[in-house]
């Protein structure tokens, strides 16, 4: 006898389904909640992975931030000096 859901079996037994019928449907009905286990699994592996993706981002956006302060800052020293304040 295969891995079943025995609440499921039960209940489908009580409503009039045959045995064979209440344990094909129970084995299936867990064959089939063990798939969305490891699909969960999978997702939460790729949602670490987008979370770290997000974290280089901040620190690219961060870096760019500086950069245009920088280069900000050189302009106007040469608008400065050009225009001879």
């Amino acid at each position: 006898m295969a891995t079943m859901m025995g609440n499921l079996y039960n209940a489908l037994t009580a409503a009039g389904a045959s045995p064979e019928q209440a344990q094909a449907a129970a084995e299936e009905a867990y064959a089939g909640a063990r798939t969305y286990d490891s699909d969960i699994k999978d997702l939460r592996g790729d949602i670490a992975s987008v979370r770290g993706d997000i974290a280089n981002l901040k620190g690219d956006t961060r870096l760019l931030k500086w950069m245009v302060g920088t280069m900000f800052a050189v302009v106007l020293g040469i608008f400065y000096k050009v225009l001879g304040f």
